[in-house]
């Protein structure tokens, strides 16, 4: 494939507030257009990082799509590096030391049986395959890098006391530093992207179970509700995306 698909995916977002917080600062791009889909979740406080979110997902929607799947990669790169300068400096202007930033979870297919997953900070996007789910990304938080030292367990992680604390995102210094990786695509593959607001209430292991069955949409709705009827004190952003 040269560019995105002709033919539309079946795909479907679904966001939400959650019950604590009065301002959504969750972004999301669905755009199977462009065979680009991410989730965006602003960092700053309100205003300032609903206005990250928003940026990051109003520059990318602007991109013209071109070339393979690779060439299409480095137009997302370079579309968030752009967007990390802008926030950045905005942060600067205030003067105040306040971060306006967004981490970003994106998802590019798809070619060959192959896609591309580029991301900073702790939104996440996984591929369930066959009743197994393997998460994609890996989070860029003290947490994480607390796990891979082995000083904490898993069964601490979910509660530890810097668990909201991000390492990367998209605002946060002056050059972004942005991780991807390759996905291998199959018939039958379903993927999720989402912010922490979702997958700090729902486990990996519920995740699998739920993802076997529904649409796009039904999914997405599914999702958010849980989390919801769970308490969600963060928003949360939910996207299922079927090749």
């Amino acid at each position: 494939m040269n560019g995105p698909r002709s033919a539309p995916l079946r795909s479907a977002f679904r966001t939400h507030a959650g019950v604590v917080r009065p301002v959504n600062e969750d972004g999301y791009l669905d755009a199977p257009e462009m065979g680009v889909w991410l989730v965006a979740d602003g960092m700053g406080g309100g205003a300032q990082g609903g206005m990250a979110s928003r940026r990051l997902v109003e520059a990318m929607a602007a991109v013209t799509m071109t070339g393979d799947l690779a060439a299409r990669t480095h137009q997302v790169a370079a579309t968030l590096a752009r967007v990390n300068g802008d926030l950045h400096a905005v942060a600067a202007a205030e003067g105040d030391g306040r971060l306006i930033a967004t981490t970003v979870a994106c998802l590019l297919g798809f070619e060959a049986g192959a896609c591309r997953c580029l991301w900073a900070g702790d939104s996440r996007v996984y591929r369930w395959r066959r009743g197994a789910l393997v998460r994609l990304t890996r989070d860029h938080s003290q947490v994480q890098e607390l796990l891979e030292a082995k000083r904490i367990d898993p069964a601490e992680a979910a509660g530890h006391k810097l668990r909201n604390v991000i390492t990367r995102a998209v605002g946060a210094a002056p050059e972004l530093d942005l991780e991807e990786t390759p996905a291998d695509v199959e018939a039958g593959d379903i993927f999720l992207l989402c912010s922490d607001g979702l997958h700090t209430l729902v486990s990996d292991a519920e995740l699998g179970r739920l993802l076997g069955e529904g649409s796009p949409d039904e999914l997405a709705r599914m999702l958010v509700h849980l989390a919801v009827s769970r308490g969600a004190p963060d928003n949360v952003t939910v996207g299922i995306v079927q090749p």
